[in-house]
């Protein structure tokens, strides 16, 4: 049986909250966890805590944490961006060896936070994988050297979730929910409205551009192994697959991936959800 503790640690002065979770003597092996843009330690639909229990099973010790600004953490959410959330990650990763005495570490992240893992992967000299759970493009096309239209990506998501929304409305079991109160409508706001804000106010010292650069040239040295986990049905997949497989092709980064049948963007399905667990639990314990 698997236990999980409360632990606090700093990040640019801000203190950060977050849930260790273990059992048994630790593998030596620990994951970090990496939530999306609107989420929280938690993951969507509960799914980092599932996996945090079934890592420790198998004696692998997880931190899942609030980023600045999300949960149970300090700071504000105007203020967040995907800089300032890779920028937690260090001591994150610090708090997990200190509390666990695990002397690897691999980060799992999913959505935006597949985006700061893969951000985040040469801040610790004790990372040495990253599992992407349906990571968007972090980058745009290096021949033309121009940025990805993230507006137009979002946009497309957008209205693939709405889609979504639309057929569940025409099913039984949603009216079912409706009337009985278990309908999430705060979740829906966030997924249909929540907008980004531009990380060009966050730090005058660099730009996103200048920063993404600088990401890329210390990918290049990152000795680690990378895992990519999309859903067959996410409309960023085709894209997002091709990008982060060439890239580590390039730079000569093992690279694996593995496609959930019928999943969307965030696996909502127990069947999903338990096959990219799964699947992401084999390839921790072929590379720890």
């Amino acid at each position: 049986m698997s236990v999980q503790q409360t632990v606090t640690f700093k990040s640019a002065g801000k203190q950060l909250v977050g849930v260790i979770q273990r059992a048994g003597a630790p593998c030596g092996a620990g994951v970090v966890f990496a939530h999306g843009w609107s989420g929280y330690r938690v993951g969507p639909h509960g799914m980092f805590v599932h996996c945090a229990r079934r890592l420790a099973i198998e004696g692998i010790p997880s931190l899942r944490f609030d980023f600045r600004g999300r949960g149970d953490s300090e700071g504000e959410l105007e203020d967040a961006s995907l800089i300032t959330m890779a920028a937690d990650m260090s001591p994150a990763v610090d708090c997990l060896i200190e509390r666990t005495g695990a002397n690897q570490v691999f980060l799992v992240g999913i959505c935006s936070g597949a985006e700061v893992a893969f951000a985040a992967a040469t801040c610790h000299s004790a990372i040495a994988g990253l599992a992407l759970w349906s990571a968007p493009v972090f980058w745009a096309d290096a021949a033309e050297g121009e940025e990805i239209n993230t507006a137009e990506v979002a946009s497309r998501k957008k209205r693939y979730y709405a889609a979504e929304y639309l057929r569940k409305l025409l099913r039984p079991e949603t009216w079912s929910k409706l009337f009985s109160g278990r309908i999430q409508f705060g979740i829906v706001a966030r997924v249909l409205l929540a907008r980004r804000k531009s990380t060009t106010d966050i730090d005058s010292a660099t730009t996103p551009q200048e920063w993404r650069r600088n990401v890329l040239r210390e990918f290049a040295g990152f000795g680690g192994k990378v895992l990519g986990v999309y859903g067959a049905h996410d409309p960023t997949t085709g894209q997002a697959l091709q990008w982060y497989q060439s890239l580590c092709t390039d730079y000569a980064i093992p690279y694996s991936h593995h496609l959930v049948q019928g999943a969307n963007h965030s696996y909502y399905s127990l069947v999903w959800e338990r096959e990219v667990m799964e699947k992401t639990l084999s390839w921790l314990k072929e590379n720890r």
